[in-house]
């Protein structure tokens, strides 16, 4: 989620969110840093699909059962 292309960034988004729905996963990614790095990239103004992908992301990372 790091890499400065806006496309790398939206494509890893949605292959995590296919992925978080195993627990293992989920709790891999709910660390601070991945949880921070959603949060900045929910806030993205010039690009909606990205900032709805983190959203998305984010809301999965932090589900609880």
């Amino acid at each position: 989620m790091d890499d400065p292309s806006r496309a790398v960034q939206l494509n890893t988004i949605k292959t995590l969110s296919q992925i978080v729905v195993h627990s293992e996963a989920r709790k891999y990614l709910n660390s601070e840093r991945t949880v921070n790095r959603m949060t900045e990239l929910m806030n993205v103004e010039n690009n909606s699909l990205l900032s709805r992908a983190a959203r998305t992301l984010y809301n999965l990372v932090l589900w609880k059962p």
